[in-house]
């Protein structure tokens, strides 16, 4: 069954792409949020997009896979989108989708805690 892309996180998906290995599933959700809330990186300040952009790219394409593997459609698909925008000199549009990730990744963090995904 696909996942809805408006799905915060899949945890037996994200299980089942780990191998059914708890330790990776975990590991790559950490590995994803300690990316994305470094707030002096490539991608936490949307102001410095335009300083280098191809370093905002090269996070934003990790943190694509990294969403996937850890089975969060939602995340995954503003990070293409960010990720998109950054290569294609967009930069008006990356900042704009850059300073959706704060709530984005709260929304992320709801969820981890227990909240489950919002209808």
């Amino acid at each position: 069954m696909p996942l809805a892309t408006d799905q915060i996180y899949d945890p037996a998906r994200a299980l089942a792409i780990a191998g059914g290995r708890p330790q990776l599933r975990d590991a790559t959700l950490l590995g994803l949020l300690e990316l994305l809330e470094d707030t002096r990186g490539p991608l936490g300040d949307v102001a410095h997009y335009a300083d280098d952009p191809a370093a905002g790219y090269e996070v934003a394409h990790r943190a694509v896979g990294l969403a996937r593997q850890a089975a969060m459609p939602a995340l995954e698909t503003l990070l293409r989108a960010l990720a998109d925008a950054l290569e294609s000199g967009a930069l008006e549009e990356a900042q704009r989708l850059g300073q959706c990730l704060p709530a984005a990744l709260a929304k992320v963090r709801r969820v981890l805690a227990g909240g489950g995904n919002p209808e």
